[in-house]
This record gives structure tokens, sequence and C-alpha cells, in this order.
């Protein structure tokens, strides 16, 4: 089972990566981390003309803490860990990365961080649910693994689903 992390290194990154090697430990899985740096965001501009793009290590320093992190938490040994850092469209990055890795899953965090008061996803979460062709588990920003009890999967029945998708659906004991 291949399954993509994206992080933009904040608790709640954590939280659903945190969530995510809970959920699949009973089963091998290579997790993909990703950070995405959207290029519009790092250009520092000065009369119009881009002087220099913002590069630093707290890319690489976040890394290491996560994986520190990781190394602490407790993980089945049939657990792989892949970090990656993309320069980009955070839509395309992600889509990009559905097809090279063949991904089953997207486990993302999500705070809400929207304009309206009562939507309960972010934007980038609910960019990656309506944009990208793939399978998404949406972590709450406080929620804590439990063994699950119910799935809801929500489809508009335009969308096929791997086969390995339902399959492994139905290997957790409900």
């Amino acid at each position: 089972m291949n399954i993509l992390l994206p992080t933009d290194f904040s608790q709640n990154s954590w939280n659903a990566i945190s969530y995510a090697v809970d959920f699949f430990k009973n089963i091998h899985a290579n997790f993909y981390i990703i950070h995405i740096n959207n290029l519009e965001l790092e250009e520092v501009v000065s009369n119009g003309n881009v002087i220099e793009k913002k590069k630093s290590n707290t890319t690489i320093q976040s890394f290491q803490i996560l994986l520190q992190k990781l190394q602490q938490h407790e993980t089945n040994a049939k657990h792989n860990f892949y970090t990656s850092v993309e320069d980009g469209n955070f839509i395309e990055s992600i889509r990009l990365h559905v097809v090279e890795k063949s991904i089953n899953f997207i486990v993302m965090g999500t705070q809400g961080n929207s304009n309206f008061k009562e939507a309960t996803v972010g934007s980038h979460t609910t960019d990656v649910i309506t944009k990208v062709k793939c399978p998404i588990l949406v972590v709450p920003e406080n929620a804590r693994y439990k063994s699950v009890s119910e799935i809801a999967f929500p489809t508009d029945f335009n969308t096929g689903y791997k086969t390995k998708i339902v399959s492994t659906l139905k290997s957790f004991s409900f």
C-alpha cells in the first residue's frame, strides 16, 4: 500500500501523519511524506523583478524533526518512510506523486482555515478532495486514533476505485 502524506510541518500535519501510521499499523505500507513549496509565495520581488527565491535549511531541519518523532512513534517494521520536497503548484505536485508512486491513499489533516466559519475542511484539503483522483482520509485537527468502528466512503459513482482500496477497507475489523 502506498500512502501520500502532504505536510507543512505544523502540529496538525504531524497529527495526520501519526494517525495514518496508527490507522495502517497492521498493513505493509510505504509512506511518502511530501512538502510542497509554492514558488509563487517564495519569490522576493523588487520593482516587479524577482530578485531572489527564498531558500533555507528550515525544510531540511523540519524533516529531521519529523523523522525523529517517527522514530519515537511505535511503527510497524513493514512501514517504509520516504521524504520529498517539491517546488511548484500544490495540486499538480500531488497529482504527479499519485501517478508516479501509485498512491492508494492520501492522508492529510485539516484545520478548517477558510473564510467560512462553518467550513470544516481547509482549502488545500478541499482542493485535494475535489481535484485529485485518489481516495483521501481527512484527519480533523484534534483527532486521535482509536480503533475504527465506521468509515464514511462518499462517492458520486463517477470515479472507479482500485480493488485494492476496497479490499483494504474490508480488512479492518469493525
